[in-house]
């Protein structure tokens, strides 16, 4: 797998961890500060084979001061798992 390969799957994990946790619930004049760097997993290589990739995150917990989510990155049409990612992020008002 070459660093471009880990770049765009980190990139793609990244935002949408990001855009899970900033959702408007969840920073309505507040701020998040990230804990630490997120945790990613890459299990597969993209390639020009690969096909389309789907990027999907789900809020796992929200609380008042403190968020946690995760993100899949698939292939679209195999299904294969191409990298896991979970990251949690402190809510200050």
């Amino acid at each position: 797998m070459s660093a471009e390969h880990l770049a765009g799957e980190g990139t793609a994990v990244d935002a949408a961890l990001a855009f899970a946790e900033l959702s408007p619930e969840t920073t309505r004049e507040r701020r998040l500060v990230w804990q630490g760097e997120p945790g990613e997993e890459h299990y597969n290589p993209i390639t020009r084979d690969t096909g389309r990739v789907l990027c999907e995150a789900n809020v796992l917990y929200r609380g008042r001061r403190q968020a946690t989510a995760e993100a899949n990155l698939t292939a679209a049409d195999s299904g294969k798992r191409l990298a896991h990612g979970i990251a949690t992020c402190m809510i200050l008002s």
